[in-house]
């Protein structure tokens, strides 16, 4: 897979620019706020469905300006002759939002998810494995939606059915006069949708979890080899064994008075975590600082290469300000590991490695080899 062109208009401070990357390693070098930042954002928008850093459009429309967009042209290696287009633009104004694939009108982001794949590593993932379950659980949740559009779907769902399930919790916390209600047939519907919802996404968080831990297993490997370990470190990736729908029915079911106590939904896959163990050991509390970046690193790197294995081509890689972040080793490590793919990477320098340069300067890129 391989970005062609991105064209930003009032994005950020991006008020009217083209890239075209290089089919290799791309390096956006800079002072800080300059737009960096912002080039790979718009990209990312495209593999995610949203921003990476905000959940509000209009943080992404340039500073007095109304309306704001991004368009991206890419090619699959498996057709390459056939350039595909997706467009994103939208207007403060009239607060709507116009989508497009391949010209073509959509109604929903979910739509766009799927085709256009990348992977991104920012500063916030070397928190990965000792941050709180939200941040794994969202890797998981971006991973396997650009992989199974299925799976997006149903999440949507899913977090729409919880939000009604905790308003009416909430409502029923407040009518209540004594003892909290233990059935609710309101309750009772939305809690058989959410069971059904839930032990789907679970089968699929606990399967790409199993064939995650086993690419991750072998990139920390090499990682920990180049870093002259001698001792051997075997990290392993764990899902909890997902449930059946009637179980979660059950588990959605039987406290409700516990629940309307609480005026909010205690069991459901929103309380899952993806356990990290180095040698059989928690992770976050045995795991050295040096080994919990290895892991991340490993993470992502599998992350990269379950996408190839299961797509058939190689994601576009979005490497944010993170070398600045990672010591010598791992920074080879992470540089060797790029190599013949499409890589955009943002640096405060200009890298000493093959590689194309452009220079960020007050939302302007200026080349400084090969085409703009």
């Amino acid at each position: 897979m391989l970005v062609r062109s991105v064209t930003y208009r009032n994005f950020r401070n991006l008020s009217d620019v083209t890239f075209l990357p290089d089919p290799g390693v791309n390096v956006l070098h800079g002072k800080n706020a300059q737009g960096k930042t912002n080039v790979l954002e718009g990209i990312y928008l495209f593999a995610q469905g949203r921003s990476f850093r905000t959940p509000h459009e209009s943080d992404l429309t340039r500073f007095g300006e109304t309306e704001a967009g991004v368009s991206l042209a890419y090619v699959s290696e498996k057709t390459p002759e056939k350039l595909r287009t997706v467009d994103i633009r939208w207007s403060l104004t009239l607060k709507k939002r116009i989508l497009r694939v391949d010209s073509v009108p959509v109604s929903r982001m979910s739509e766009m998810i799927g085709g256009f794949r990348a992977v991104l590593f920012c500063p916030q993932h070397l928190s990965l494995v000792n941050d709180g379950p939200a941040i794994r659980r969202n890797f998981l949740d971006v991973a396997i939606s650009q992989l199974e559009p299925r799976y997006l779907a149903s999440l949507q769902s899913y977090r729409r059915l919880l939000e009604q399930r905790n308003a009416r919790l909430r409502q029923l916390k407040a009518e209540a006069i004594g003892a909290y209600p233990k059935t609710d047939a309101t309750a009772e519907v939305i809690s058989a949708q959410m069971a059904k919802e839930a032990a789907f996404l679970a089968g699929r968080r606990y399967e790409y979890t199993e064939k995650l831990s086993g690419e991750c297993a072998s990139f920390f490997a090499d990682l920990t080899a180049a870093d002259g370990f001698t001792e051997k470190e075997v990290p392993s990736l764990r899902y909890r064994t997902p449930k059946t729908e009637e179980e979660y029915r059950k588990a959605l079911t039987e406290n409700l008075d516990g629940e309307i106590r609480m005026g909010v939904t205690l069991y459901g896959i929103q309380k899952d975590d993806v356990e990290i163990r180095l040698n059989g050991h928690d992770a976050r509390i045995f795991a050295s600082q040096g080994q919990q970046r290895s892991l991340a690193l490993a993470l992502k790197f599998g992350e990269g290469a379950l996408s190839a294995r299961i797509s058939g081509e190689e994601p576009v890689y979005l490497l944010d300000d993170i070398l600045s972040e990672l010591d010598g080793v791992r920074r080879e490590y992470l540089l060797s590991g790029i190599r013949r793919k499409q890589v955009i990477l943002t640096s405060c320098d200009p890298l000493p490695i093959e590689c194309r340069r452009v220079e960020v300067v007050n939302g302007t890129l200026l080349p400084a080899n090969g085409r703009r």
